[in-house]
Parts: structure tokens; sequence; C-alpha cells
């Protein structure tokens, strides 16, 4: 309890003449405006009674003034003109009491409609704690009535969480919103602290602790726009300690501002969200390289063109296989040489005529002429001269022989 108030008063000393001004400013149009709250009073949920109790301690704590002007309980969801008279409706479940079932909104869409029409109408619905385990797991009955508000496609995407000891908590809004009222800036938890954290993906988150390699960030406070209104959850156990900054946002969510639902200014806050531009800018990279992916595929159609080719050299070897026969055919036989006719026959000489008997001798006489049964001589002959002409191949037949002159009767010279 000291350790918020020193806090708190730690964080005034450090606003500045404007933030003071502001405060006095919203704090005079948060007192002109009065407030009805309807407060969940069902033990089978809540656990125990107390809860308007509770409440009401925490709109006296909160550090600007909001003015009530009636505070009631209701035992069950109040009815649509109940809902329109009241500017919030608070829901506290402990253990694993649930809302959600406990209404039976699942089976009965009705009553869902009307919970939603009157937070788009402006209405401020304000949801504590509802964290429990189950088979060793952690779990939220709120969980499911927050997706069913925020409708198909919009849903919180929330998880049960908790935080780790000494876990540095922020708080996300600044003045001149409400929620930047709640008296302590960050602060550690600590084992004595009795709240527990969601990890959503959507939502604004009041008070949180910054992501790390470890775990995502996880929120101790949220809160949803819908249409005019808000749904704001809290991890605080308000029935056990109604008090400390996570306690102090039930009260804070009462009053309904636009200026309570922006995220908070970027220069004041450690930036969870600077990070995803990084995370959003690799995509480039990745869809550029499906270019060098889809080029492969021109080399791979290409090889068919050589795979129909080789065909026509199949279909040319059988002119070779036909041309053979034209050489067989081609070379005529050679004509038969031709013999030379055969030289005509030789003349056989004619029979030598009767040898006459020598005359007597005379020695003063010239020795008689030969007889007439020899031949003269034949002169030799002559071989004929070669020729010049290229040889055709022929043989010419040898030129006929002479016949020897005819033998006449020798008459011997006249004796002197």
């Amino acid at each position: 309890m000291n350790r918020w108030k020193m806090a708190a008063g730690a964080r005034l000393r450090t606003y500045g003449l404007f933030v003071i001004a502001a405060q006095l400013l919203l704090g005079f149009l948060a007192s002109a405006a009065t407030y009805n709250i309807t407060v969940y009073s069902n033990v089978a949920v809540t656990g125990k009674a107390g809860v308007a109790d509770s409440v009401n301690k925490l709109l006296t704590e909160f550090p600007r003034a909001i003015s009530v002007s009636s505070l009631k309980q209701s035992n069950s969801q109040p009815s649509s003109t109940e809902l329109a008279s009241s500017n919030a409706f608070i829901i506290y479940a402990a253990a694993s009491g649930s809302y959600f079932r406990s209404e039976g909104l699942a089976s009965n869409p009705a009553k869902l409609s009307a919970l939603v029409d009157w937070i788009k109408a402006g209405g401020s619905l304000i949801l504590a704690d509802g964290a429990y385990s189950a088979g060793g797991s952690l779990q939220n009955s709120f969980i499911p009535l927050i997706d069913a508000l925020l409708g198909p496609g919009q849903e919180a995407g929330c998880k049960a969480a908790a935080f780790d000891l000494t876990t540095r908590i922020f708080r996300r809004f600044d003045p001149p919103s409400f929620f930047g009222y709640l008296p302590v800036k960050n602060f550690r938890y600590q084992a004595d602290d009795t709240f527990s954290a969601l990890a959503c993906k959507s939502g604004f988150q009041i008070y949180s602790s910054n992501a790390t390699q470890k775990n995502s960030g996880r929120a101790a406070a949220l809160t949803w726009g819908l249409g005019k209104g808000a749904i704001t959850w809290s991890g605080a156990k308000i029935l056990e300690n109604p008090s400390g900054p996570i306690a102090l946002v039930v009260a804070a969510a009462v009053v309904v501002q636009p200026l309570a639902l922006p995220p908070p200014p970027p220069g004041r806050t450690p930036p969870p969200s600077p990070p995803p531009p990084p995370v959003r800018s690799p995509p480039p990279p990745v869809r550029s390289p499906p270019p060098p992916v889809r080029s492969p595929p021109p080399p791979v159609r290409s090889p068919p063109p050589p795979v129909r080719s080789p065909p026509p050299p199949v279909r040319s070897p059988p002119p070779p296989v036909r041309s053979p026969p034209p050489p067989a055919r081609s070379p005529p036989p050679p004509p038969p040489a031709r013999s030379p006719p055969p030289p005509p026959p030789a003349r056989s000489p004619p029979p030598p005529p009767p040898v006459r008997a020598s005359p007597p001798a005379l020695s003063s006489q010239p020795s008689p002429p030969p007889s007439r049964g020899r031949l003269p001589s034949a002169p030799p002959s002559r071989s004929p001269p070669p020729s010049s002409k290229p040889s055709s191949g022929r043989r010419r037949p040898p030129p006929p022989e002479e016949a020897p002159p005819p033998y006449g009767d020798y008459t011997p010279p006249p004796l002197g």
C-alpha cells in the first residue's frame, strides 16, 4: 500500500504546469458528469459477496474524482432497458466462475446481442480477474466472452499468462487519457502481487511488460474499442486486494473517452511496435527469388528438339544400302580380246627343175653360175620402224611373206 502511495507522490511531483492544467480541466469535466454503475453480484461467478464494496473503494481512491449517481447490483445480466440506464457494467469472476457460461450466452444470441448493442451505443463493460488453473495450465474465463463480443473474424486471440518475478511493467497511457491518471508509471512484479496477465493479439495495453526473446509482451490490463463504447479487462483480484494500479484500472474504465482508446504517444513508450516494420520488410527479398526459380524451365524444355532430331540419321542409311547395286551393274564385262588372224600359210617353193648335165669344163671359161636348183638368197627382212602412234590394243597382222621370184631357165653367157 505504501509502495503505491510513495510512487504516486513521486509521479505527481514530476508533472509540469501544462499537465497539471490538463488534469484540472479533465477533473472538472469528470466531476461535472455523473455515472450510473451496475455491479454483477452472482456468487456462482464472483466466488463470494462484496464486489460492490470493493468497486466503491476503488472509485474513492482513484486520483481523479468520479461522480457516481448510483451504484447498484444485479444477480444476472441486466435487461436492455436496465443496461440503457447504466454507464458502466462491472463483472468480477473468481476461480473457475464463468459469466459467459452462467448467463448461457453461447445458446442465447439475443442476450449477447443486447450486450453488444449497449457497448456500441457508448457503454463501458469492465471485466476483472477471471484467471484459474486447469490441468496444470493457466486459463481465463473471460476469453470466450471477449471473443464473442468482438465478433467473428475480430477475435482478440488471448491466452492466459503470468508475470515472472521482477518483471518490469509499464503504464502505456499518459494524460489527458483517464488511464494516464493511474498513479504508477512503471513498477516491478513482486511475489505478493495478486494480478494475472493475458497475452493478446489485439487490444490496447494499459499496463504491460516489454516483449523479450523468451516471452511476448504480456498485459495486466487491456482495452478494446467497440463502437462508441469499450471493453476493458484488468487482471486484479479486487475482492482480495482492492488497491494498487492494476485494480484502479476498474475505476478509470468507468469514464469512456476517445482519448482512452488510441495507443500511447510513440515518443514516451518503450516501442514494442517499431520492431514489426523490420519483421515485415524482409518479405520483398523472400518474394524476389521466385524469378530465378521460374527461369530454369526453358532449359528443361529445350532438350526435346535434340531428342527428335536423331530420327533423320536413322532414315538416311537406307540410300547407302540401295546404292551398291549400280556399282555392281556399272562395270560392263570387258570385250573379249580378239585373237590376231592366223598368218596365211607359207607357200612351199616349187619343186626344183631337173638338173641338167653340166658341159665339159673349160679352163679358160669362168666358173659356171650356180645351178638352177638353188634360189638366190633373199635380202634380209627389215623390221618395220616403230610406230609413234599409241597402241590401240590390237595386234597388227604380220605382212605377208613375199613369194620368191619364179625360177626361170638359166642361160649361161656365151663363151668367149
